[in-house]
Order: C-alpha cells, then structure tokens, then sequence
C-alpha cells in the first residue's frame, strides 16, 4: 500500500484514505501516512496483521481492503 490508498479495517464500516501529511483530516478519514496507523499501514495489503503503537497501548488491526 502506498499514499493516496483507500483501507477499511476488519471490524468497521468506514474507509480511509492514507495521504500526505498536509492533507491529512480525520473528520475526513483522510490518515496522515506519517500518522501511527499510516506508518504501519505503508506497503501492507489486504489479509494482512497491523500493529500501531498507541500511548495508551498497542492496537492491532487486520487490513480488509484496499483500493486506489
């Protein structure tokens, strides 16, 4: 995966769109790719395991989809 893809995460109904950082809106879904999630989700793909270290703990997510 690489900047400008759309990703839905197992579990939830909304998509999100990685993107530069000046582009960057979560009201938007729009993730920055230097972000926690974006970092992690860079050169992934669909059916794939992601860890994205948190403050509050480690999330991991398992990749959907993705889309250009």
């Amino acid at each position: 995966m690489r900047a400008g893809a759309f990703v839905t995460l197992q579990g939830e109904d909304a998509e999100y769109q990685v993107v530069e950082p000046d582009a960057a809106d979560a009201g938007a879904r729009r993730i920055s790719a230097e972000s926690p999630l974006g970092r992690a989700l860079l050169g992934k793909r669909a059916g794939d395991e992601v860890t994205v270290e948190r403050p509050r703990g480690d999330a991991q997510y398992i990749i959907a989809s993705v889309r250009y």
